[in-house]
């Protein structure tokens, strides 16, 4: 394992700095397929071309009244007979984490 992640905060400077939680969305078509909510995996059926499942944009209005914003979107990666032609998309959202 590389040497990145092995780093030493002074205790102080470690008590300062922001910290953060994350979530991803994987959408196709601006329908919301997948939410991944702190490591539970929230899956919506699909009916051949028909997805089922809430808006990309009320989905992601909802959150941002959570205190979520988005850092990133891209092409998931992820590929199923079901999605044909379609390539589902990624996104990324982070917000504060508060002790």
């Amino acid at each position: 394992m590389s040497d990145f992640f092995n780093f030493s905060v002074d205790k102080n400077m470690a008590e300062s700095l922001q910290r953060w939680e994350y979530k991803t969305i994987t959408a196709i078509d601006q329908v919301v397929i997948e939410i991944d909510d702190n490591g539970t995996k929230i899956e919506r059926n699909l009916f051949g071309q028909i997805y089922e499942g809430p808006s990309l944009s009320s989905v992601l209005e909802r959150l941002g009244k959570k205190g979520w914003e988005v850092v990133g979107i891209s092409p998931s990666g992820k590929s199923r007979p079901e999605y044909k032609d379609n390539t589902p998309i990624l996104v990324i959202l982070k917000r504060p984490l508060f002790d």
